[in-house]
């Protein structure tokens, strides 16, 4: 057996970079090796942002922060990291359930998941349309020089809690390309609330009070209606990505008044 092993031969690739080329004039010399040496699978841009400092700190806060429910939230700050955190358990059925316990998938999320989610609670929804891989590089340009705090990394994880649940119950609803009137939803609402959300009780509470999600359901329908109505042949989410689109939501007639003004969780 071992002298099978000896004859095992491994091709290795070594590059060596000079310090004073990594980051020349903003260009990351060492992020664009994998794109030109990898022929097969496709690189996506979010795949190369993984060493900025944000995401790193990002992962270390919220993989640290306990929730009321006594587990942990999953950001995936490189592609596949929970199945390769999920598969060191393989066989070890205690393992894996405490894994699966801590980290519950339905609390994992990405970074592309972030960033759509910040982008239309920033009143971006026509960038959060173009795809979550230029929404991404939108989002991250106006973050790569940061470190967020862990008040930052709380309120993001509760804005993606109301955008993917909104999703998820108009997906339950059995509505067409949902994610694009989530996007104008979430936007429409955070134009008048959301610096008056208390953040910190829902994220206590860690999930979204029915008392937001069934008008932010209602508001979703309206807008629907609204949106194909005046879209003629094109596609949603093609129609999205235009000013005619933001101009319509902004003129629709929808007041948000109530029951949000009566709800505890808005000052």
């Amino acid at each position: 057996m071992k002298d099978n092993f000896a004859k095992i031969q491994v091709p290795l690739k070594i590059v060596r970079i000079k310090k004073t080329n990594l980051e020349s004039n903003g260009f990351d010399f060492a992020a664009q090796i994998p794109i030109a040496a990898n022929t097969q699978n496709a690189i996506k841009a979010s795949d190369l942002s993984a060493s900025v400092k944000y995401y790193q700190e990002f992962e270390k806060i919220s993989r640290e922060l306990t929730t009321s429910n006594g587990d942990h939230w999953f950001f995936e700050r490189a592609r596949g990291s929970y199945k390769a955190e999920e598969a060191k358990f393989i066989g070890q059925r205690k393992g894996m359930n405490l894994f699966r316990a801590t980290y519950p998938k339905e609390k994992m999320f990405d970074k592309t998941d972030l960033a759509v989610s910040a982008l239309c609670w920033d009143l971006k929804p026509k960038s959060a349309c173009k795809g979550a891989q230029l929404a991404f590089l939108e989002f991250n340009e106006g973050v790569k020089e940061r470190i967020p705090d862990v008040k930052e990394v709380k309120e993001l994880i509760c804005k993606w809690m109301v955008f993917s649940t909104l999703e998820r119950r108009l997906k339950e609803d059995n509505f067409k390309n949902p994610r694009t009137i989530v996007n104008y939803s979430i936007y429409l609402f955070s134009k008048k609330y959301r610096n008056r959300i208390d953040w910190s009780e829902i994220w206590s509470l860690q999930e979204v009070p029915e008392e937001i999600l069934y008008p932010l359901t209602e508001l979703a329908k309206k807008l629907d209606q609204i949106i194909r109505r005046n879209m003629g042949n094109q596609m949603i989410n093609m129609f999205a990505r235009k000013d005619q689109c933001l101009e319509l939501v902004d003129r629709a007639e929808i007041s948000l008044d109530h029951p949000f003004e009566t709800s505890r969780y808005i000052r």
